[in-house]
């Protein structure tokens, strides 16, 4: 169920210059030089792939941190429902912190063998309209859960192999149409 409060987007990359990036142009109310997760957020962005293999980047953290039960959820729902680039899917998570997990892929994946601990991934680098409407899709499905703050780090930059700096202008064009939609739905 949304909330009457957009939601606050949490920033963060292991790279200084991204994160500082990120703040110069506005992208975000808040950033952290390094994992967004080590903050006070109540969802994490995946910038997973299109069947949910979370092997590699910061989706491993994420997996990691969250547990592997989180990736098989994540799978099997991509596997019966697939999920193009740029959307969006929301789950809950479990953990008492991080409750949902937003999965936004920006690459293709493909599994081969069904092992997920190889890192099998077949990898495209996204387009800045992939990121861009990615960015929009993760606060518009962040306020559809009634999520308050949500972190993320810098869509498609990572696997993707986009330039971080068009990746950060293409996220902010997301972010910026999402929060003035979000905006006039509370406010008019």
């Amino acid at each position: 169920m949304p909330s009457s409060d957009i939601p606050i987007l949490v920033f963060g990359d292991r790279s200084p210059y991204v994160v500082e990036t990120a703040q110069k142009i506005g992208l975000g109310e808040e950033s952290i030089n390094g994992d967004p997760m080590s903050t006070d957020i109540d969802a994490i962005v995946s910038p997973a792939n299109t069947v949910g293999e979370m092997s590699g980047g910061y989706d491993l953290v994420i997996r990691n941190r969250l547990g592997l039960g989180v990736e098989k959820q994540v799978m099997a729902s991509l596997e019966e429902n697939k999920i193009y680039l740029g959307q969006a899917r929301t789950f809950d998570t479990g953990h008492p912190q991080i409750k949902k997990l937003i999965v936004v892929p920006t690459v293709v994946g493909a599994m081969r063998g069904g092992n997920t601990s190889v890192g099998t991934l077949q990898t495209l680098t996204p387009s800045m309209d992939v990121i861009e409407l990615g960015a929009y899709n993760l606060m518009m499905d962040a306020y559809r859960h009634g999520v308050k703050k949500v972190g993320t780090v810098l869509l498609g930059g990572g696997v993707g192999g986009a330039r971080k700096d068009e990746a950060l202008r293409a996220m902010l064009k997301g972010y910026g149409k999402a929060y003035d939609e979000i905006y006039d739905l509370i406010f008019d």
